[in-house]
Parts: C-alpha cells; sequence; structure tokens
C-alpha cells in the first residue's frame, strides 16, 4: 500500500496510490474522512487498512475506471450506491493529479540521526577533525519542515545565503502510533510506514554554526516522497538498496544493511524518555557519496536534476534552480 497526497482540479485529498491510479481515501468505505494523510496515520482504523488493502490488491485495476466530480457525501454515507462503481469514479489516472509530498507539513521538526553509516563518518573526518570510529552513541538532531518538497518540485538556490547546497539520501520512518519507552523487539509495531528523504544540506551555515539545524532547515531543504509505502508491504527485516544520482550520475549508492543502528534501534533509542506520536518522521541516516565527501567538493547548482531512489518505494526527483 502506497499512501500520498494527491491534488485534483486544485482538491488535495489523502490517497492510495496504484500502478495506474489514485484512489481518495475518503470516497472509500472507511470509519471517517480524514482532513490530510497526518490524520489518516493518527486516526484510522484496522478495518479501514483492510478494506484499503482491498483496494490496492490485483483485482482492483481490473475495475472499470469513471472519473466525475467527487459527491457531496463519501462513499460510506452514500446509500443506494454500488461500493465498487463509487471507488471507480475516483480512481484518478497518475496523469490527472499533482502527487505533492506526502506529509506536507510535519507533525513535528523531523527526528534526524547523524553518522548511521560508517562509510559516511569516514567521508566526514575532514570536516569534523575528528576520526571516524564507530561512536557508541549516535548523534540525534531536529530538522525544521516548514516547506517540504515533492516529486517533482523546485529548490531555489540562494546563492547569497549559502552556495554549498549539498543532498543527502535518507529512509524516513512514518511512526503510526504514540509510544514511550519502546523495546526494540516492539518498535516495529509503531511504525506506519517508510518514505524516501532527501535531506539537503546548506554546508557554509552549518559549518559556521558549528552544529546541523540551521544549515538543514532552511525552507524547501527538505523533500519526501513519493509516497508512504506501509511497513505491511515492506519485507522485515529491512534489507533496501538507497542511492542518489545528480544528472544521471550515481554518487551515493548502498543498502540499509550498513546502517550502524536499525529501524527498531533508533526507535528504541529516541523513545527512551521522549514520547513519539503518529506522524512523526525520523530520517535514519545517509551513506558515503555526499558532495563535501569530494574533494574538490562537489556541491549542487542551478540545473542540476537530482534523483533519489529506495527499493520498494520508488523515486524521489527534485530540481535546482
Amino acid at each position: 500500500m502506497k499512501f500520498v497526497t494527491a491534488e485534483h482540479n486544485g482538491v488535495r485529498f489523502p490517497g492510495l496510490q496504484t500502478e495506474t491510479h489514485v484512489i481518495d481515501l475518503n470516497r472509500l468505505p472507511l470509519s471517517r474522512t480524514f482532513a490530510d494523510l497526518n490524520d489518516f496515520i493518527a486516526r484510522h482504523s484496522a478495518s479501514d487498512l483492510a478494506a484499503i488493502n482491498a483496494e490496492a490488491g490485483p483485482t482492483s485495476s481490473d475495475r472499470p475506471q469513471r472519473y466525475a466530480e467527487p459527491p457531496a457525501k463519501p462513499a460510506s454515507e452514500q446509500l443506494g450506491s454500488d461500493a465498487e462503481d463509487v471507488v471507480a469514479a475516483f480512481a484518478f489516472p497518475l496523469e490527472d493529479v499533482r502527487v505533492l509530498a506526502p506529509i506536507t507539513r510535519p507533525v513535528h521538526d523531523i527526528l534526524c540521526v547523524g553518522l548511521n553509516y560508517q562509510k559516511h563518518i569516514e567521508e566526514s573526518e575532514t570536516m569534523l577533525k575528528k576520526q571516524g570510529d564507530i561512536p557508541k552513541h549516535l548523534s540525534y538532531f531536529s530538522k525544521r519542515a516548514h516547506i517540504v518538497l515533492g516529486h517533482g518540485d523546485r529548490l531555489a538556490l540562494d546563492a547569497g545565503l549559502d552556495n554549498a547546497l549539498d543532498y543527502e539520501v535518507e529512509l524516513a520512518v512514518v511512526i503510526g502510533k504514540e509510544g514511550k519507552n519502546i523495546k526494540a523487539e516492539d518498535a516495529l509495531d509503531y511504525v506506519f510506514g517508510y518514505t524516501i528523504l532527501n535531506d539537503f544540506s546548506a554546508r557554509t551555515i552549518q559549518a559556521q554554526h558549528g552544529q546541523w539545524f540551521r544549515g538543514k532547515s532552511l525552507d524547501g531543504y527538505t523533500a519526501i516522497g513519493p509516497a508512504i509505502v506501509h511497513r505491511s508491504s515492506l519485507p522485515h527485516p529491512l534489507s533496501l538498496s538507497l542511492s542518489l544520482s545528480v544528472n544521471g550520475e550515481v554518487r551515493q549508492s548502498s543498502t540499509t544493511d550498513y546502517m550502524i543502528k536499525g529501524v527498531a534501534e533508533l526507535i528504541e533509542e529516541l523513545s527512551s524518555g521522549m514520547t513519539l506520536v503518529p506522524g512523526d518522521i525520523i530520517a535514519t541516516g545517509t551513506p558515503e557519496g555526499v558532495g563535501m565527501g569530494f574533494d574538490p567538493p562537489r556541491y549542487l547548482q542551478p540545473g542540476d536534476r537530482v534523483e533519489c531512489r529506495i527499493d520498494g518505494i520508488g523515486a524521489l526527483e527534485n530540481y535546482i534552480v
């Protein structure tokens, strides 16, 4: 199951993406309507997921597709209507909708993990001026994300503010239920799903302030998408290839097997004494190959096309202008 935020004829809605269509969740026979994907993540029921999973199944693509303006009421309230006909009426072809970042406004600042891949630690030695040993305790920081880019969106480089714009492909974890002091063996029960996050970073600002927050929190310096894949759709333990290319040239290529701490361990550590809530996003760190790791550094420039890929999730592409 792939969940998205989409827009059709100026109307934004939480949706289920199939291979060819996006289905408006609020037109399915669910327990309630949902304001956005954050609301769905926090308030959906098990029966809602079962109904959605049925729509995402192989038979859903065999249904006749009809397109019309949304009715005044969701499918569950349209007495006397054929449920499959109602669903078909709101399965919009992908080419007819704009798919936005799945979460356009995170419930909290994004929780980020610094240096969670050994080889990224090694390439950061010069900048950080410390040895690249595996840390006993990982670094955590937050990333403000007031404006979030989605697939296909453009990031405007403000060279007067910082012309050392870098990229970082990361697996992002979306929390699905509230928890505190969560044990690693139970951690995946608290996950709603996974998505791709490009942690754009202003390296000059980062160096000036001696910490990560400001250099990673500029407007538009977070890209998320193209969808949130429900945890049930990916095999566990996770073993996902992730990569990033600039203008078709692969810069980063690794797998989540090389994370120093995996998803369950990160959730256990972050939730120790701190409550995680539905919609919280954890960026799990980036592998080697970032722009600052080259000699000389290879930062992003206007005209560049940046593509992040993670197995089972898809591709997230952005343009620098």
